[in-house]
């Protein structure tokens, strides 16, 4: 599949991927009380996964927004014992592992957003031992296949 065949298209909340105009992939994207702009959910077809369009809807995504945040938030850390709907999966860590590696996200960019602290200090506020522990549940699903 040649990447430059697929047909992106942005809005201020939503993201697609057409080939030959069916629908390979949608991205949702969350908008925060700080205007900031999350991933809020990534759906490549499983047929396209591996094959760039995820890197590439973020990267545009990116150069619409100008920052797009990615959440290391498990699923439960919701305020009122709600779900976080920003929360990884191990593909989508490993997309914005990717994505860091590339120079399309900034590191300071993938943070838990309940443990931002009032200074909005990234460096406080980032919780690396979630992160690593989606890096490693990625890292075993691939031996696994």
């Amino acid at each position: 599949m040649d990447i430059k065949k697929v047909k992106f298209k942005i809005t201020d909340e939503e993201g697609f991927a057409f080939l030959d105009d069916i629908k390979v992939a949608e991205f949702e994207f969350y908008e925060d009380s700080n205007g900031r702009k999350w991933i809020n959910n990534i759906a490549v077809k499983k047929e396209y996964q591996k094959r760039g369009i995820g890197t590439e809807m973020i990267r545009l995504a990116v150069e619409e927004f100008g920052e797009v945040y990615a959440s290391t938030a498990s699923k439960m850390d919701g305020k009122d014992n709600d779900y976080d709907t920003r929360h990884l999966s191990t593909e989508g860590a490993a997309l914005v592992n990717s994505s860091i590696r590339k120079g399309i996200l900034k590191k300071e960019w993938v943070f838990n957003p309940y443990f931002i602290y009032e200074d909005d200090d990234f460096e406080e506020g980032d919780d690396p031992e979630y992160w690593e522990y989606l890096r490693q549940q990625w890292e075993e699903k691939k031996e696994d296949e």
